[in-house]
């Protein structure tokens, strides 16, 4: 009995050897392409075999500048903007619209990952829009991903813009308004173009470039260096806890005051 389920066993292994041989030589000589014509002839819904077979799609589309301006919130009326940012980009971008009565200010927020974020509180207190941090945060590598972009017409003018930057970059496309007051502790604060009427700018560090309309002639300046460097078109100030006054009897007045690092202020027309 023991020889016979011996013999019987060896037999069985020899079987199943001749049988993967067959199957072997039978796809090499294309007899897997026919099983596979077959199945799809019958239309077998067995996994890669069915060409027709429908996986379920789960891909998530990206989400478009476009879409996150859309998303944004837009505000009416607005005389003030208030700014404080941290650990973030922000950018104003100058618009033209089809419609020109449309002078609402869009502000939209997202993060470098493209998933829409809201680090920032956004309100508006009558004609003063405020764009506050929710709340100070230890996490500084998750408040790096948030980025607000603020959408305005062409040519809109404020009466007031205060801008404060901790630690980030903030630019702005243009910047027109009546009052400005500029503050940078870290980082690096553009103004690209515009007409400001007083100026008020603070350097604790980093770099702050402004262009402005007009010439350099139509404003008094108060600069303060303490070691940094402060760039009047074609001046320049360095020095530890330099001050001077330029009186130029303007009703307008710029003032320049730099810890470490430096200011830099341009204008659009030469003297």
């Amino acid at each position: 009995m023991k020889k016979l389920i011996k013999w019987s066993s060896i037999i069985g292994f020899i079987v199943c050897l001749l049988g993967v041989g067959m199957i072997t030589t039978g796809a090499m000589m294309g007899g897997g392409d026919g099983l596979v014509s077959y199945m799809r002839n019958h239309h077998y819904t067995i996994g890669w075999y069915d060409d027709t077979y429908e996986h379920e799609d789960r891909s998530v589309s990206p989400v478009t500048p476009d879409d996150i301006r859309n998303q944004g919130d837009s505000f009416d009326n607005v005389k003030e903007l208030e700014v404080e940012a941290a650990y973030s980009t922000i950018d104003i971008i100058e618009e033209q619209r089809e419609d020109p009565d449309d002078q609402s200010i869009i502000v939209s927020r997202s993060n470098s990952l493209g998933k829409l974020s809201s680090e920032y509180e956004i309100s508006q207190d009558k004609g003063e829009l405020k764009i506050k941090l929710r709340g100070r945060t230890n996490n500084i590598l998750e408040s790096e991903l948030e980025s607000l972009t603020i959408y305005i017409p062409e040519g809109y003018h404020f009466q007031k813009a205060d801008i404060e930057v901790s630690a980030g970059h903030f630019y702005a496309d243009v910047l027109h308004a009546d009052d400005a007051e500029l503050s940078l502790k870290a980082g690096n604060l553009v103004i690209n173009s515009g007409g400001i009427g007083n100026l008020d700018v603070e350097c604790q560090a980093g770099s702050v470039s402004i262009w402005m309309a007009g010439n350099k002639n139509q404003y008094n300046y108060g600069l303060e260096c303490k070691t940094g460097t402060i760039t009047l078109e074609d001046e320049v100030f360095t020095g530890i806890r330099r001050e001077k006054y330029i009186d130029h009897k303007s009703d307008k007045t710029v003032e320049l005051e730099c810890e470490v690092g430096e200011i830099t202020v341009n204008f659009q027309d030469t003297v």
